[in-house]
């Protein structure tokens, strides 16, 4: 399923479902896992919704009533208020509210993620929440039983908020727990996750006690765009050939490929680019970030066999 992009802007998914008995549980919706996104199910008899914020922060909404057997519709909707006030947490703010049916049965206020799900490959699964899970509240992938899921729809028709410098910041965090995941305990359980980085204390210091520096690398990045007097698609496709130049790890591809994703840029575009440097950064490097750049974001940016052979592979 191609990602839904839910995060800026006011959205509504609803699920109708048949219960058959008070057993009825399991995931009903998830678009992401560990490293961050969201997911609706259904557990202890009534609905919950967690948002996993780049796996640092996990924003959880419970119902405060039970889900009866029969014929229902199942919603989580965001309404979007604005730019996130926490600039540990760059994103858009709002109030996730869960209905059953017509009814509410809870809400809460929740910081959205900037940014794609599906770096580490998670993508959108109805009826289960496949490889990583989006909380620990459960194991994956934890079915829906004991009734049946009709249909999914998502409505992403809200005004969409935008803001280039949180977007950026959004990518630099998610490049930065990309580098330095979660440590696990001794006793072999995930670690919890808490409002401060579970990434290495030199490196999480970089978001947190020195923002002067996470500062910087933002403005750097919107100033050169600035003063570069390209268009957005040559800017970007410009600095991904650089990265490739230079032999960048593919956690650094995060931020430009993520952004021309966002603006538009076709993969044919980046595949491109890869095409053209070749001669000069030579085929080694080029085929390392395609495959890096297809496992990050689901691209396909080698050739077949035999297509081309001479220049990528």
């Amino acid at each position: 399923m191609t990602p839904s992009r839910t995060g800026r802007r006011s959205s509504r998914r609803r699920h109708p479902v048949d219960v058959d008995s008070t057993d009825a549980e399991g995931v009903v919706y998830a678009h992401g896992g560990v490293a961050g996104g969201h997911s609706l199910y259904s557990k202890d008899n009534r609905l919950h919704h967690a948002f996993n914020w780049v796996g640092t922060h996990l924003q959880i909404v419970d119902a405060d009533q039970d889900i009866p057997p029969g014929k229902h519709v199942l919603t989580a909707e965001f309404a979007a208020q604005g730019r996130s006030t926490d600039p540990a947490m760059p994103g858009a703010e709002g109030t996730l509210t869960l209905y059953v049916d017509n009814e509410e049965v809870g809400s809460d206020h929740i910081v959205t993620q900037p940014g794609f799900f599906c770096v580490v490959g998670d993508g959108i699964t109805v009826g289960r929440d496949d490889a990583s899970t989006v909380t620990p509240d459960y194991d994956s992938p934890f079915p829906f039983t004991g009734g049946t899921i009709d249909k999914v729809v998502v409505d992403v028709s809200g005004e969409r908020f935008d803001d280039h410098e949180e977007r950026v910041r959004g990518w630099f965090m998610i490049d930065r727990n990309r580098a330095n995941p979660p440590i696990p305990q001794a006793d072999g359980k995930e670690p919890e996750m808490t409002g401060k980085s579970a990434g290495t204390p030199d490196v999480g210091a970089l978001g947190e006690a020195d923002a002067p520096v996470f500062d910087t690398l933002v403005q750097m990045t919107l100033n050169a765009f600035e003063r570069s007097g390209l268009d957005p698609e040559t800017y970007l496709l410009t600095r991904i050939a650089a990265l490739v130049a230079m032999g960048a790890a593919p956690a650094s591809y995060l931020l430009n490929v993520g952004a021309a994703d966002e603006i538009g840029v076709a993969p044919e575009r980046i595949r491109g680019t890869l095409v053209a440097i070749a001669p000069v950064v030579g085929s080694a490097r080029v085929v390392m970030a395609a495959r890096g750049i297809g496992e990050a974001f689901g691209l396909d940016l080698l050739p077949d066999a035999g297509e081309e052979e001479g220049a990528v592979t």
